[in-house]
């Protein structure tokens, strides 16, 4: 049932231009992450050239789980602006490892995503373009880019940055370097992997960003799903339903560790099957229903003589049926 955190995020990050001389730079030796500042100057030595929105694809690392409205809200201001003002700040790329005069971002997929809006409103989309540093950068470069970005927001949400650490560490970083890039204590790096570690990852990226619930929340659910099968189970089936995915993000972790610190499993829902009506010669002569405490035969008013017929004949009824099911045996 549990699948890699990482391998989930990669495919659900797949699934969501003009010519120029691309700068090339040293690859760096060590794994941590530089100053903001010397970032910046080497921002400020790059290029900065016009891309076709089309020819971006998202960075193979991904930071963010599903949008909340919240975010959704913050994406329209963001187009807004853009739209009025211009794109003030240049996103970062590196050319596509795997698709020729196209490109992969490693920071200000926002930007990117605000910018491809535009261009799906506007009646000139050929003229939209967005503004970009690009650099060859491996991997290992490009996630260290990604994670200053990240620093420089300062938003992620605890299991995001949880689920950051996972992909740090698939790039190359050691766990004792992270905590300077994530800006925590070693001790929260470690609680990430616990529960990165533990929890299957269809259950994380189900339940969301649960922007404001820190370490304490996930480490109970954690306590709850390791705590017995019925609680695991209590878990993985209300993620599934209905009523969970109706739920807003931000409200989805609180439900699912009620759920499974209640007593009981949760009750089917579900419905019954629809009764069956039985007529002849066009006249309704008895209604099947189907209750939770069995079998029910309604019989309307007006066949009063054929319901003391069959009250009558029950008895007699039931034998004949134990002889056919004694023959049928």
């Amino acid at each position: 049932m549990k699948k890699s955190i990482l391998t989930k995020l990669q495919n659900s990050s797949r699934e969501s231009s003009a010519a120029a001389p691309i700068p090339r730079r040293p690859a760096k030796s060590s794994p941590v992450i530089g100053s903001a500042g010397k970032a910046l100057s080497e921002l400020a030595a790059d290029t900065v050239i016009q891309l076709d929105p089309k020819k971006l694809h998202p960075s193979p690392y991904r930071d963010r789980l599903n949008d909340d409205d919240e975010a959704l809200e913050a994406l329209a201001e963001l187009r807004n602006s853009i739209e009025q003002e211009g794109q003030k700040l240049p996103v970062l790329a590196r050319p596509h490892p795997e698709k020729p005069g196209e490109y992969q971002l490693a920071y200000g997929h926002r930007r990117w995503n605000a910018i491809k809006e535009l261009v799906s409103s506007s009646p000139t989309p050929e003229k939209v373009f967005i503004r970009a540093h690009v650099r060859e950068l491996s991997d290992a470069e490009l996630i260290r880019e990604q994670s200053l970005e990240n620093g420089v927001r300062e938003n992620l949400s605890w299991i995001e940055k949880a689920l950051w650490a996972v992909q740090l560490k698939q790039a190359g970083i050691k766990q004792r370097d992270m905590a300077p890039v994530l800006g925590t204590s070693e001790a929260d790096v470690s609680r990430y992997f616990k529960i990165t570690d533990s929890l299957p990852g269809q259950i994380v990226i189900a339940i969301g960003r649960a922007k404001d619930a820190g370490r304490p929340k996930w480490m109970k659910l954690l306590e709850l799903f390791e705590k017995s099968a019925s609680s695991k189970q209590r878990i993985v089936d209300y993620v599934d339903s209905e009523e969970f995915k109706n739920l807003a993000s931000s409200d989805r972790l609180d439900a699912v560790i009620k759920i499974a610190s209640s007593s009981r499993a949760r009750k089917s829902t579900k419905s019954a099957p629809d009764p069956t009506e039985y007529s002849i010669n066009g006249s309704r002569i008895c209604i099947a229903e189907t209750t939770r405490s069995g079998k029910v035969l309604k019989i309307p008013s007006k066949e009063t003589e054929f319901a003391d017929w069959l009250e009558g004949s029950i008895e007699e009824l039931y034998r004949q049926f134990e002889k056919t099911r004694g023959k049928e045996g």
